[in-house]
């Protein structure tokens, strides 16, 4: 009876005293289920006091992380830009010469200018400026007119007729033209050619045209003069130059330059066209001397009196 007493006893107490008995048999799992439990309550609690905190600092963490995605904000400065013919003020982030110019499309060839560096960096109001520059060539052309030439001969009836008909010339002259902003500001002159004129010659006869001892001929002053001549040996040495620096030839004369000025042309009777382009110390007032290509036709004129046409 005893025995079964105290197995009714302990079934009792085990009965009443259930719980424990668990837990001291099942010590491990139940007391680590009872420990989750209680921290899952304590959590609840915690998280209904704490939970308005919680959504403030979630929020400021959140506007942390966004602005630290953000770029960070370039400064900007006012610039002025003088380019063109036109002013224009720009606010612009860009930091150096060659960025603004790109960020306006404002595109500068080998030759243009700009009054900073393209490297140079922007600063507030600053303004820059921009140059035009170009080179260009031209060519500038001068017409040179023709000189005309009579040639008058005693043999050919009295008339005129152009035997070669004059051509102008030509002076070109290449130039190099630097603009700035399409004003030229420099010509530099690179090269020159000259085309030379043709000149034409006229053939005036004077056959049956009488020459008055004095007066006029078709308007052209007439003088009566003593003529003679000298050959090479006349003139010092044969290949000497003559006053005016021409070699001693057949229609070269001697004149008097108070009377005929050296260099007219002239048409001398019985010797045909001339230039007044030699002197000499006997050849004065109304006296003429003649060329002749050998001494033995100078010889020939002697001294004698001719009529003496002023052509020019």
């Amino acid at each position: 009876m005893t025995t079964d007493r105290q197995g009714c006893a302990e079934s009792s107490l085990t009965t009443e005293k259930g719980g424990i008995l668990a837990y001291n048999r099942i010590s491990g799992g139940v007391s680590r289920h009872w420990n989750a439990k209680r921290q899952r309550i304590i959590a609840r609690r915690l998280l209904t006091r704490f939970s308005p905190l919680m959504a403030i600092a979630t929020s400021l963490l959140m506007g942390v992380a966004v602005m630290a995605r953000q770029e960070p904000v370039m400064p900007t400065v006012k610039v002025k830009i003088v380019a063109d013919g036109k002013t224009t003020e720009v606010v612009t982030k860009s930091k150096t010469v060659q960025e603004l110019y790109t960020e306006r499309n404002l595109t500068l060839s080998p030759t243009d200018r700009s009054s900073l560096p393209l490297t140079a960096p922007l600063t507030e109001n600053l303004t820059l400026t921009v140059t035009r520059v170009r080179v260009e060539t031209a060519v500038e052309r001068i017409s040179i007119p023709f000189d005309t030439q009579r040639v008058y001969e005693i043999d050919r009836e009295s008339s005129r007729r152009v035997r070669t008909h004059g051509k102008e010339g030509e002076r070109a002259i290449t130039y190099r033209d630097y603009y700035k902003d399409d004003v030229r500001t420099s010509r530099v002159k690179i090269s020159e050619e000259v085309r030379k004129p043709q000149t034409q010659i006229e053939v005036v006869g004077l056959r049956g045209s009488s020459l008055a001892s004095r007066g006029s001929f078709r308007g052209r002053r007439i003088l009566t003069m003593v003529a003679t001549g000298y050959g090479p040996s006349g003139n010092g040495k044969w290949g000497m130059r003559t006053a005016t620096g021409m070699y001693p030839q057949y229609g070269v004369v001697a004149v008097d330059p108070r009377v005929i000025p050296l260099g007219t042309r002239l048409f001398v009777e019985g010797y045909g066209s001339a230039i007044a382009g030699d002197t000499g110390g006997a050849i004065k007032g109304n006296r003429i001397d003649l060329c002749f290509n050998s001494d033995d036709e100078a010889e020939k004129v002697g001294r004698r009196t001719v009529r003496v046409l002023i052509l020019e």
